[in-house]
């Protein structure tokens, strides 16, 4: 946090700094700017809130309504930033700062400043991006090979691309068969591989249980 002197003699620096419009969100930026934050330029306009003042300065966005009762603070990060739209009539301009969550629109008479704030919102994040752009394309690129070097012989390709073996005891046990002896079984499988545990059920014998007791006695299978 910084003090309103040093807010004031930001804006009188830019030539920005007003006594009477916007003075209750001049006095806020005293609790919003961070030390070693820079104002870049300052404009009184309305936005779908109402009255509010347009801020930019060296690092985000910011657009202050103060009221009586209530406060809003948007704040836009210019590597946040998507879109920057800018119209203009003969009394008034409007900026509309798109990002990836949310849109900010804001309306002055004064489009000429408004004109150059949009100017300099689009230099900041062409500069952001330009400082990212170098370290993407050295981590995406790959090098190409080089012309004139020997081609991989067949046997080396056909090792890289040879399928994986089909492991056979797998199937083998998750259909309930018995343990695979060592001629079925693959290499690297572990020995002996025994039934899946999980198709073990139980055999159930059912019988008629009649009103009186039950009816019929299982007899075993003949052998």
């Amino acid at each position: 946090m910084i003090t309103l002197q040093e807010v004031e003699k930001q804006l009188e620096a830019i030539g920005a700094n007003s006594r009477f419009w916007g003075r209750a969100e001049i006095v806020e930026l005293q609790h919003i700017l961070i030390p070693g934050e820079q104002i870049q330029s300052l404009i009184n306009g309305r936005y779908q809130g109402g009255f509010a003042t347009f801020v930019t300065t060296d690092q985000r966005l910011l657009l202050v309504d103060k009221k009586i009762f209530f406060l809003t603070v948007e704040d836009m990060r210019y590597d946040m930033i998507a879109e920057v739209d800018f119209s203009a009539q003969l009394l008034s301009g409007t900026i509309q700062v798109c990002t990836p969550t949310k849109n900010l629109t804001f309306t002055t008479f004064k489009p000429k400043p408004l004109r150059e704030v949009a100017s300099y919102i689009q230099q900041r994040v062409m500069q952001l991006r330009n400082q990212y752009d170098p370290q993407q394309q050295q981590q995406s690129s790959v090098s190409p090979q080089p012309i004139g070097l020997p081609a991989q012989s067949n046997q080396a390709t056909q090792t890289a691309t040879k399928p994986a073996p089909v492991m056979r005891g797998v199937y083998a046990a998750l259909l309930g068969s018995q343990a695979v002896t060592g001629a079925e079984q693959e290499p690297g499988l572990p020995s002996p591989l025994r039934r899946n545990p999980y198709m073990n059920a139980p055999m159930v014998t059912r019988r008629r249980i009649g009103r009186f007791g039950p009816i019929g006695t299982p007899q075993a299978p003949s052998a």
